[in-house]
């Protein structure tokens, strides 16, 4: 039994992915008349990634203050979007879809450090990081910690 429910999950997974894997197309990235116009591009700048229907910006080199992080992402301009900090959930799955690879976020620049979200702690003062290296999430006091910065669009 416990065979045949590890088989199963091994299915779906696959085939769960099979039909979220990304159509190969050597043109420029065309949006197709579903799509929404602001929908990912399938070739990204260095750096940029994504992870559902998120952009991901690179982790920023300097670790800065909640305000600081929130108005990086907020005055950010890149590819033509708006940006934010992810929120705490956001992060986790971020983490889930690339535990496995971390050497390729290594390799497009990422500093997998602990970043800020947009997620308030459940103390007053205290906001939600997140260790980007090792998937754990903690506190950091929003007004004199200091973390790195990663922004989604």
């Amino acid at each position: 039994m416990k065979k045949s429910t590890v088989l199963l999950a091994s299915l779906l997974f696959a085939v769960n992915m099979a039909s979220a894997a990304p159509k190969k197309n050597a043109a420029a990235p065309v949006v197709e008349a579903d799509e929404p116009a602001d929908a990912v591009p399938e070739k990204l700048p260095r750096g940029y990634i994504t992870s559902g229907v998120l952009i991901w910006s690179p982790v920023s080199d300097a670790a800065v203050t909640l305000a600081e992080a929130k108005k990086t992402c907020e005055s950010s301009t890149a590819l033509g979007k708006k940006w934010r900090l992810p929120t705490k959930d956001e992060l986790v799955e971020f983490h889930v879809d690339y535990r496995h690879t971390l050497e390729k976020l290594r390799a497009e620049g990422w500093t997998l450090s602990e970043v800020w979200s947009s997620t308030p702690g459940t103390t007053v003062g205290i906001q939600f990081v997140m260790n980007l290296d090792r998937g754990l999430v903690t506190y950091a006091d929003e007004t004199n910690g200091l973390s790195n910065v990663t922004c989604v669009s």
